[in-house]
């Protein structure tokens, strides 16, 4: 008797999707009493363990809202709270300009060394990183790098 094959096509189609549900923000169970915190908790938990992480937000919002003594909802709510972007304007800083500038005009003479720069001034140069930090100390303001 010979053996029916499907094509992969085919099996695909056959394939039933998954009942999708979409968590809803938990209801009041009588009308008059309003829901509690950790009902609250719950539905944000259901929602994040079905992928529904949209509607989780908008459930610790609103949980966070009415309950804003409740530490695990505020955690809920600050974790799944949009993202938020902070600009923050900094003057150019001119010294890495001028730093760069020094290593394009004398890099070539301190090849394979270790030196230190601040301000496009060279302040030393050795073989090794450690012997720079020792004579100068380490310093924000100063530029190591290493010349190839």
């Amino acid at each position: 008797m010979p053996v029916k094959t499907i094509s992969p096509t085919k099996r695909i189609r056959t394939l039933k999707p998954r009942r999708q549900t979409k968590p809803r923000v938990p209801k009041r169970s009588n009308g008059a009493q309003p829901l509690s915190a950790k009902a609250y908790v719950r539905a944000v938990k259901k929602a994040l363990a079905e992928g529904a992480y949209l509607r989780a937000r908008a459930v610790s919002a609103e949980g966070a809202s009415k309950f804003p003594q409740d530490a695990q909802l505020a955690r809920y709510a600050l974790v799944l709270a949009p993202p938020r972007v902070i600009r923050t304007e900094y003057a150019p800083d001119t010294t890495i300009a001028q730093d760069k500038n020094w290593i394009k005009q004398n890099g070539d003479r301190y090849r394979g060394k270790w030196i230190a720069l601040r301000n496009g001034e060279l302040l030393g140069a050795t073989d090794t990183l450690q012997e720079l930090i020792d004579a100068l100390g380490k310093n924000r303001d100063i530029l190591y790098t290493k010349i190839f």
